[in-house]
């Protein structure tokens, strides 16, 4: 518990003295940092939703195969199984 005292008190003292650098780092770099995790989302949504396309397709073909596979196709085997 001390040590959490003394590392707040660490902080704050920390912070009260660059108060101003840090008052300009974020005027400064905070915009553009804004700017970037924006574009980075936005890359990161085209990709989740191309990687969500590629998968839908691959489950659709999957489907119809399946499909395919489990019906009856019409031969002479199977309406000798008919009757």
């Amino acid at each position: 518990m001390l040590r959490f005292i003394v590392g707040a008190l660490v902080g704050g003292i920390a912070s009260y003295y660059w108060r101003e650098n840090i008052r300009h780092y974020i005027s400064d770099r905070l915009p553009h940092l804004r700017e970037r995790a924006a574009d980075g989302l936005e890359s990161l949504g085209d990709r989740a939703g191309g990687a969500l396309d590629q998968a839908r397709s691959r489950i659709d073909t999957a489907v119809h195969t399946g499909q395919e596979r489990l019906r009856p196709t019409g031969t002479a085997g199977s309406e000798h199984n008919r009757e």
